[in-house]
């Protein structure tokens, strides 16, 4: 099976033009959006979302706790969905994300916090879905119709309007700046096929791997490792590189996989020293980093991104790398077992 006849493959070279779809899409409703939070004055921001969209939320958070300084909590969608949990989320800003807008649970989070008079906002690709319709405001990913099972377009598009969510309620002409480059980040991605390909059958034979990274990396890192998990059935184990010093680096041996995130940041110090203690005990290590200071054979060098901006760059990488085991592996990213392209959870 070649991969450049997958849907997933055709919808992962769609990303650079999806994203500037979604931020000339989402311009006014988030300018609409910003004055709105502004108003409101939120006392913190209560996120729901499931898988890739809640992988985007992650990314999400370091971004918007750091540049906005409002702290960013995960919903538990259960407490409310299963368990009928009498939380309070009044005086709250409540983002619910969804490709498909049809998450039931992340739905029962919006109708929560609508009774409870929280400003409700969500981000799906469907204008026309139950949460589209429910939510106080809605920014719509733009970015197509995703056909493939495995979500590459959506994950990043989401994660570029929740960014821009962040820049429009701060003001911030430096993370506006980024923000703007993100297409070109994407397709400076999608040049490195080649060496992409190459990289991915050192994984053919393997079962497991780890895929590490920190901070602003960590969004890339959790759905790095759920896209080698439902396009390859590789058992993709994901960690903040700062936790898994921790206990679970003793389980790293002599030619056990790993893939490191490492952007050129403020958690790049850490990063070489994860590198350093990788590669002492054997550890077989693939890099995606922007940072020159990083070289070697099992590197695969991103365009330079900015502080905010690595997932970017990082995410097309890490998905073609799944799109091309699995069709090297003879099993197909589009449809794979058990799973369908939408999961509705109560």
């Amino acid at each position: 099976m070649n991969y450049r006849d997958t849907l997933m493959y055709k919808e992962i070279r769609e990303q650079p033009e999806a994203l500037r779809n979604a931020a000339r899409a989402n311009a006014g409703a988030l300018k609409k959006l910003a004055a709105a939070i502004g108003e409101f004055e939120p006392a913190g921001v209560y996120l729901a979302a499931r898988g890739t969209s809640d992988h985007a939320g992650v990314y999400f958070k370091y971004l918007a706790e750091t540049v906005w300084g409002l702290p960013v909590a995960f919903a538990a969608p259960s407490v409310v969905s299963l368990y009928g949990g009498r939380l309070d989320l009044s005086g709250h800003l409540v983002i619910a994300v969804s490709q498909s807008g049809k998450a039931a649970d992340a739905l029962e989070v919006i109708r929560r916090g609508k009774e409870d008079g929280a400003l409700t906002v969500s981000v799906t690709n469907d204008e026309g879905s139950p949460l589209a319709k429910e939510a106080d405001h809605h920014l719509f990913c733009a970015a197509g119709e995703e056909k493939s099972v495995a979500a590459t377009k959506t994950f990043t598009t989401e994660a570029l309007l929740l960014a821009l969510l962040a820049a429009a309620v701060t003001g911030g002409k430096t993370l506006d700046g980024e923000l703007a480059a993100a297409p070109g980040l994407a397709a400076a991605a999608l040049n490195l096929e080649p060496e992409i390909e190459k990289a991915a059958l050192r994984f053919i034979d393997d079962r497991d791997c780890y895929v590490l990274g920190r901070g602003m990396a960590y969004g890339a890192v959790l759905e790095a490792s759920l896209k080698l998990q439902e396009t390859s059935y590789l058992r993709a184990k994901s960690y903040a590189s700062s936790d898994f010093q921790h206990g679970p680096f003793a389980v790293m041996d002599k030619g056990t996989k790993a893939v490191l995130l490492a952007p050129a940041d403020e958690s790049l110090p850490g990063s070489l020293e994860m590198l350093a203690k990788l590669t002492a005990v054997g550890a077989d290590v693939t890099v995606i980093t922007d940072a020159p200071e990083i070289t070697g054979g099992n590197v695969l060098r991103v365009a330079l991104s900015g502080r905010y901006t690595f997932l970017f760059a990082a995410a097309p990488v890490l998905q073609l790398l799944a799109c091309t085991l699995s069709c090297a592996k003879g099993i197909g990213p589009d449809a794979p077992r058990g799973l369908n392209k939408v999961t509705i959870t109560k």
